[in-house]
């Protein structure tokens, strides 16, 4: 079936509730990726897929299905260009139904390979009209049904019904249905095709048997018995051999249209004044179907050759056919360029002599039909218009070439248009999770997006503390594979709190609260992030020994300016002390806490947030000296995985800085930290406990920075300014430092070299090291 049948399922599916929705799942159960051509042919298999696809998504019958594509195809149709042509069938109903067969025999020369039901309206003797229904698809009269009430509502304003009458399940030859309509429509019906003459005219010269032969070359007329009795000229000269004291209807003629299942003179008869379509059973036509027929017996023989293991070359094999190479190469050539010469006309009941006349010509679409079928131009009757079709046919057929082509290159581009909106949106929604709404709106108008300062806004700086010992053990892309999964389960977390990610580079990930949009909230929704940011850290594992990761974390809450700065690649840059504190509070963090200013705690007590906090003491901060901070344990209740241990709540270690003042950043005590040129070596540092020898550091295998936080079974090694480090009697702890080996300074006990120490005041031995 052509596409007109197939996208009426997508059509009809359209037009129900959610109908775009639902005709996208249609389409994929049907054939997956792709489109329907309106004028491309289909298999029947292939409608029937869509049409039972239909049916299951959308919960309706088949029937329903059919009924449903029928009643809106006229509109595709119209949309097509065809309700003029469907309009020109006749002035009502009754001669529409009667010339449907003749539109369709005139629509196979634009479609061939269209296969076209047949319909006859016939008056029966008790008055009721019947449409006799013919078709080689059974199912599709729902369709046809549905589609023949639309022209009769939309065209000629009535309003018609079908019963059926005779079915082809109950053993009939075809269907026939009662057709109930207005009984004034009933009565134009009857008057259809009935003419009166003016006058009464006899003519004087009845015309010569010679002169009707020149005027339809292509005429047969048969008696009662449908033997012939008058052939035209042209058509006789198609058979060299025929007897034609002895030719009947079927040596002639393969009766195409009107679909008759018993083909006798009175069934014939029926359709006098309907057009008619034959197939010539002439020389031509044997001779194609008998080397057909040879063709077909030599694939026999190779297959029987080659299932029995017999050379197909061999002399018996070919001895065995009647035919040579060439005759089959010759059966190959006609059967594949040669076609069949149809005919078509009118049916003609000739009362006075009894018999049938079947006037036509020869059907041809183009010029190379004519040579195939061995007929010239001039052989067709000029007052059949045959001539005229053959050239409207041909511009006819390119332009639905061209429609067709048209149609598939507008469905690509609407396919690229979609992949365009679908890529445009991507990228739209990149852009937003790098830079936020108000700068993407700015910068896709053209403007430059204004500078703004933001006023309590909420920050927080995370790092994963042995993140250097990570990289130095695993494979590059393993790295990356555990980056990805962290940081895109914290992406989902800034989602949901609807948070502003400010950057994730190397280990460290930095968040904002309260801007671009100030929130009164924002300083609690950070706090709810960081501690649902430590859980769903924990269900990472790291790559070297698959422990849970343990983050450090800080927030402050500060002011901040904010603006892009760069053309190429524009960047939301942040710029304050409150996102330089925030980083202060993660280095002097410990691993797996929320360290927090006292200024960040006192914002949350102002917006009247329900925080649960632990007061750490004054911690040296780098560049603001010592501040109080606090460690937070949870919101509305405490979370005991929170709360620090008790070691890390010391801060002796950063009372000792607090007469250094190292406000920028760079200046440090020289009597405190002796310099040299910066390299990196490796170093055991052991140490007294009291009353007791010499004790390695505990620690793991793997290298350290400063920068690092490894948990091992014994204790943790902590980094930054200062780094602290737990020790016991049998772990050893290799440090690389990022600096000279230089005097170092210990908490408890002052040894001038690495490889000097004194006895510890603690029973515990605890080692503090400035760098």
């Amino acid at each position: 079936m052509y596409g007109f049948i197939t996208s009426a399922t997508l059509d009809y599916v359209r037009t129900l509730e959610n109908g775009d929705a639902l005709a996208k799942q249609v389409l994929q159960q049907a054939m997956g990726d792709g489109s329907i051509n309106f004028y491309h042919k289909y298999s029947d298999q292939f409608t029937l897929a869509m049409v039972q696809a239909a049916s299951l998504v959308t919960g309706q019958t088949i029937q329903q299905i059919m009924a449903g594509m029928g009643s809106i195809q006229l509109a595709n149709f119209a949309q097509q260009g065809y309700l003029p042509l469907v309009k020109s069938l006749g002035g009502n109903f009754f001669e529409c139904l009667k010339h449907l067969d003749m539109l369709h025999q005139n629509l196979v020369n634009s479609y061939p390979n269209m296969v076209a039901p047949s319909f006859r309206p016939e008056f029966v003797e008790d008055g009721r009209l019947l449409l006799h229904y013919h078709s080689s698809r059974p199912g599709l009269w729902p369709y046809a049904a549905a589609l023949l009430t639309s022209i009769a509502q939309e065209l000629y304003h009535i309003e018609v019904t079908f019963e059926v009458y005779q079915t082809k399940e109950a053993g009939h030859d075809h269907d026939v249905y009662v057709v109930h309509m207005p009984q004034d429509e009933l009565d134009k019906a009857r008057q259809s095709g009935t003419h009166q003459l003016l006058k009464k005219y006899s003519p004087q010269k009845p015309m010569r048997p010679r002169d009707f032969n020149s005027l339809f070359p292509w005429h047969l007329q048969l008696n009662n018995q449908l033997k012939v009795v008058s052939c035209g000229s042209l058509l006789q000269a198609r058979f060299s051999s025929a007897d034609w004291s002895n030719m009947y209807l079927h040596n002639v003629f393969r009766l195409q249209q009107p679909a008759i299942v018993r083909q006798d003179f009175d069934a014939i008869k029926a359709f006098a004044g309907d057009s008619f379509t034959v197939i010539v059973r002439d020389d031509w036509y044997h001779e194609a179907k008998r080397l057909k027929a040879e063709q077909k017996r030599q694939r026999r023989l190779e297959k029987l050759a080659k299932e029995s293991g017999t050379d197909t070359t061999s002399s018996a094999l070919s001895s065995s056919s009647s035919s040579s190479a060439s005759s089959a190469e010759m059966a190959a050539f006609i059967t594949g360029s040669f076609g069949d010469l149809f005919i078509k006309g009118e049916i003609k009941y000739m009362a006075d002599s009894d018999t049938l006349l079947l006037v036509g010509a020869p059907i041809v679409s183009s010029a190379e039909e004519l040579f195939l079928r061995g007929i010239d131009l001039v052989q067709i009757p000029m007052h059949s218009n045959g001539r005229d079709m053959l050239f409207s046919t041909a511009h006819q057929s390119a332009t639905i070439s061209i429609a067709s082509r048209l149609e598939e290159h507008s469905k690509e581009l609407e396919q690229a248009r979609v992949h365009i909106a679908v890529e445009q949106q991507r990228v739209h929604d990149l852009l937003h999770g790098i830079l936020p709404k108000n700068v993407v709106s700015a910068l896709e108008r053209g403007e430059t997006p204004e500078v703004q300062q933001f006023h309590s806004v909420s920050f927080l700086h995370s790092t994963i503390p042995n993140f250097d010992s990570i990289v130095g053990s695993v494979k590059p892309s393993q790295t990356m594979d555990f980056l990805n999964e962290l940081f895109s389960k914290i992406d989902s977390l800034c989602e949901k709190h609807e948070l502003y990610k400010v950057e994730s580079v190397n280990d460290t990930y930095v968040v904002a609260s309260g801007l671009p949009e100030p929130k009164s909230d924002s300083a609690e929704r950070l706090c709810q992030f960081a501690i649902e940011m430590l859980q769903t850290a924990k269900t990472v594992r790291s790559p070297v020994d698959r422990t849970p990761i343990l983050l450090r974390v800080g927030i402050h809450i500060g002011n901040v300016i904010a603006g892009v700065v760069g053309d190429a690649r524009p960047r939301y840059t942040l710029i304050g002390k409150g996102i330089d504190t925030a980083q202060r509070m993660e280095e002097t963090g410990v691993a797996g806490a929320i360290h927090m200013s006292a200024m960040a705690v006192n914002k949350l007590q102002e917006s009247r947030a329900t925080v649960e906090t632990r007061k750490r003491g004054e911690v040296y901060v780098r560049g603001q000296g010592l501040i109080t901070t606090f460690f937070l344990v949870g919101l509305k209740k405490v979370h005991l995985k929170l709360i620090p241990r008790k070691q890390d709540f010391d801060t002796t270690q950063h009372k000792h800085l607090s007469a250094e003042d190292d406000s920028d950043g760079e200046t440090e005590n020289a009597q405190t930290l002796a310099r040299t040129t910066l390299k990196r070596q490796f170093f055991t540092v052991h140490v007294h406990a009291a009353n007791s020898a010499p004790i390695p550091l505990a620690g793991v295998s793997s290298e350290l920075t400063l920068r690092d936080i490894v948990e091992t079974t014994h204790g943790t090694v902590s980094a930054g300014l200062p780094t602290r480090v737990y020790a016991d009697s049998k772990h050893t702890c290799r440090v690389l430092l990022d600096a000279s080996l230089g005097d170092l300074v210990y908490h408890g006990w002052l040894a001038p070299k690495y490889t000097q120490s004194s006895e510890a005041t603690s029973a515990f031995p605890e080692l503090t090291v400035y760098t």
